[in-house]
């Protein structure tokens, strides 16, 4: 933690406690999968579905930024489990952030990087890339309702969502490399075109999770892992 962001997370633990009708709205924000992950994923829908020439080209970048979203979640994740752990400000008595601790006492969570940041900065630049005027509007989303209310509340440092942005940017840029997003993007789009009942299912239940912050998936793998033996058990018999 450098002392820029020492600073800062002074300056918003103080604000937060300064104005507790802002910190109630977002803390509304910050728990809620609607206006987190489901109000990006209906702009992600406009743009999909909305008619132009230039329509398959654009399917091909929103499918190469579902995967590049994906591939950068599960980079940040990674980064998560293997750096040092570092406490979120919210969880450090040292800022006196007035909102509940975001982890449990016995269990601190790295708030480095910011998964939400990476998430949703990645699916902004993915519709930025396929619209300018709805992804302009999805990138102000991502920022003010998504990064900032966390900034707030304590739940990460400025450089953590910064980092998390970044990664998530980078990796879309990447992905819609024309190269790139042909050999990802383009076997989808056939199968789009050949079994759309197929193409629009999986796409559903893919947006679902990204909606949801693979939170469901989460769950169910780190039961899993909590509980292999009894599911070892199971399965043997």
């Amino acid at each position: 933690m450098g002392p820029i962001d020492a600073h800062i997370s002074l300056f918003f633990s103080a604000l937060a406690a300064q104005h507790p009708a802002v910190t109630s709205f977002f803390s509304l924000l910050a728990s809620s999968y609607f206006f987190r992950g489901q109000v990006m994923i209906l702009m992600f829908l406009w743009v999909w579905f909305y008619p132009d020439p230039e329509k398959r080209t654009r399917r091909q970048v929103l499918i190469s930024t579902l995967v590049a979203c994906v591939l950068a979640l599960a980079i940040g994740r990674a980064l998560v489990s293997t750096l040092p752990v570092r406490l979120r400000p919210n969880d450090n008595p040292a800022f006196h952030f007035t909102v509940p601790a975001f982890s449990a006492v016995d269990k601190p969570e790295s708030s480095f990087p910011s998964d939400h940041a990476i998430l949703f900065i990645a699916l902004a630049t993915g519709i930025l890339l396929a619209s300018r005027r709805v992804g302009a509007l999805a990138l102000s989303y991502a920022v003010v309702l998504i990064c900032f209310p966390r900034l707030w509340l304590g739940f990460h440092f400025l450089s953590d969502l910064l980092a998390g942005a970044f990664l998530g940017a980078a990796l879309v840029l990447l992905f819609n490399w024309q190269k790139l997003r042909s050999a990802v993007a383009g076997p989808l789009c056939a199968l789009l075109e050949a079994r759309p009942q197929v193409f629009y299912t999986v796409l559903f239940l893919f947006s679902y999770q990204v909606a949801q912050m693979f939170d469901p998936t989460r769950d169910l793998l780190d039961y899993l892992h909590r509980n292999s033996s009894v599911v070892i058990s199971m399965l043997g018999h």
